[in-house]
């Protein structure tokens, strides 16, 4: 089972959830004249009139709310960026002056729900905080989540699900500890927690952005195994695939030399390139891949594919766009994170009085499709992860990709 966690003094939230913030009214001033300074367009979604009209309103008020509410409401003030604005964010994992908190349980939205990915009932479902159904939980805590598109709301979420701050905020929770209810084979249970630093949650879970590895007992899919190398690339089935794991958006000349030497070879049929884990990193230098995977020697017996997913962001974003727009490559699995076209790389301010450090985007970046404005590219195929495939190794989306 999960264990039981006491509130100690490292890991209770800071200060009392009912004071007030001393400064706020400021604070929410300072947000509106730093955002306007560093976003090129933060009006793309919301007329500068309704924003200046939400502004003055939370300004008015900013004075009554506890720590709790502030943070919510200024999470829900940016989130009407809208989309294709995934850089720009007040990230509950991210290293505030004033530490936001988490509880320590990890889920991820498989096609089949929310279910949990750590402790001994891997797979087990969330159904509710503290009496709240989870589909009423999403719903409350949508708004408050920058994004590019559905894909990268869905890899945040579970991260606000579990932020204190952000579940008394919205009157989810009202005290220290949470009840979080799970549903598995063996029925249901509550689980009552106690939260922790947003450090240590990011220590206990190191790659919480990413998919989850494999349950323990179980072999890690071929994907998860390069989690945490750059870049990859090894043969499948006696040379007739050639995979290559791309997990960071760097100088990829080497890669498509070895790619185009191995295609050349006489059992080779596909190129694969996976995508999946790539969260960004320069845009600028992805160029040579996207010549091989182009290239004749690459297409001279099927279409090459590519690999994408949720986490697919910022850069990888743009190279999924420009492999769709100059390639004959396939795109598989679920639509990437991040946008063809967005606002990217950010810019940082601090809230001195909420404690919050706040990321704005600094420009907008093009690719693909000529004005290309979709938040999201749709694969050729979509193939989703279950929470059935995630316990048992599988791995459907590069199953796909080999038939």
């Amino acid at each position: 089972m999960l264990v039981l966690l006491v509130a100690t003094a490292v890991g209770c939230a800071a200060g009392n959830a009912k004071e007030v913030s001393p400064g706020a009214e400021s604070d929410v001033r300072l947000f509106a004249t730093e955002l306007e300074r560093i976003h090129p367009n933060p009006y793309h979604a919301t007329s500068r009139e309704e924003y200046a009209r939400r502004v003055d309103e939370l300004a008015a008020r900013a004075g009554s709310l506890d720590r709790d509410h502030l943070v919510v409401e200024l999470m829900r003030l940016l989130a009407l960026l809208g989309e294709r604005d995934g850089h720009s964010g007040i990230y509950t994992l991210h290293n505030h002056p004033r530490p936001l908190h988490l509880y320590p349980l990890r889920a991820y939205w498989f096609s089949d729900g929310l279910a949990v990915v750590d402790g001994d009932e891997p797979g087990a479902k969330l159904v509710a905080i503290e009496g709240v159904p989870i589909d009423e939980a999403v719903a409350r805590v949508r708004p408050l989540i920058t994004r590019d598109n559905e894909w990268s709301f869905r890899e945040r979420v579970p991260y606000y699900l579990v932020c204190a701050e952000v579940l008394r905020g919205l009157g989810i929770a009202q005290s220290e500890r949470v009840t979080f209810t799970l549903q598995s084979a063996s029925g249901r249970r509550d689980v009552e927690l106690a939260s922790i630093a947003a450090s240590s949650y990011a220590a206990r879970f190191p790659y919480y952005w990413q998919p989850p590895a494999a349950p323990p007992g179980v072999r890690d899919p071929l994907w998860v195994r390069y989690r945490g190398t750059e870049q990859a690339v090894t043969t499948l089935q006696h040379g007739r695939f050639v995979y290559v794991a791309y997990t960071h958006t760097g100088d990829a000349g080497e890669v498509a030399e070895r790619i185009k030497r191995l295609a050349r070879k006489p059992a080779f049929r596909r190129l694969i390139v996976d995508v999946r884990q790539n969260g960004g990193g320069d845009n600028t230098r992805y160029y040579p891949l996207l010549d091989a995977i182009a290239s004749k020697v690459v297409n001279r017996r099927s279409r090459p594919v590519l690999l994408t997913g949720r986490t697919t962001f910022s850069a990888a974003g743009n190279f999924a766009a420009d492999v769709e727009q100059s390639t004959r490559a396939r795109l598989i699995g679920e639509p990437p994170g991040g946008s063809p076209s967005q606002w990217g790389d950010f810019a940082p301010f601090v809230l001195p009085n909420v404690g919050l450090e706040v990321l704005v985007a600094t420009q907008y970046i093009e690719r693909g499709r000529d004005g290309d404005t979709r938040a999201a590219l749709e694969p050729n195929l979509r193939v989703e992860l279950s929470s059935a495939d995630w316990l048992a190794g599988r791995d459907p989306v590069l199953q796909a990709a080999l038939r």
